[in-house]
């Protein structure tokens, strides 16, 4: 519910993406919603425990949920974020960190989005290296949130 309202790519724009980057790699979706018939043979097997090693060695991340961008991100998988409302977070990944690519869903922008996601898939395997050092700078320069609350609690 928290979504609502929030753009979503259309059935025929998803079955041209995944048609468009299966050129180039192997592609997995997960869902919230029930997938076209079309995109059914595409879903992830593996369950949401273990999203997070499926977005590890993914060479790509491309959706409309900030939430898994930004986790991508932090795991050193480039991330396509297509939304109409930008988070901060994610343009603060563009700008400063190079791992998120911001779009809009209007079909212009879809349409950029999936261009920059070939561009991403066409690089060499050696890129893999790049995207997990600018992920090891971004997590370099933020601060540790368990230590800072437990620092902040014995305080007291």
């Amino acid at each position: 519910v928290h979504d609502i309202g929030c753009g979503r790519l259309e059935p025929e724009m998803k079955i041209m993406v995944v048609k468009a980057f299966s050129k180039y790699t192997r592609v997995f979706i997960t869902s919230e919603q029930e997938l076209p018939t079309e995109l059914q043979p595409y879903q992830i097997p593996c369950g949401p425990e273990k999203i997070h090693d499926a977005l590890y060695y993914a060479d790509l991340l491309y959706g409309d949920s900030a939430t898994m961008a930004l986790e991508a991100a932090c795991l050193g998988t480039p991330a396509i974020y297509v939304d109409d409302r930008g988070r901060g977070y994610t343009d603060e990944q563009e700008k400063k960190y190079g791992l998120v690519f911001n779009f809009s869903n209007s079909r212009d922008d879809q349409l950029r989005s999936v261009q920059k996601g070939i561009e991403i898939l066409k690089m060499s395997e050696a890129s893999r290296r790049v995207w997990r050092d600018k992920a090891e700078r971004m997590i370099g320069e933020k601060i540790d949130l368990t230590e800072f609350l437990v620092e902040k609690v014995l305080e007291f």
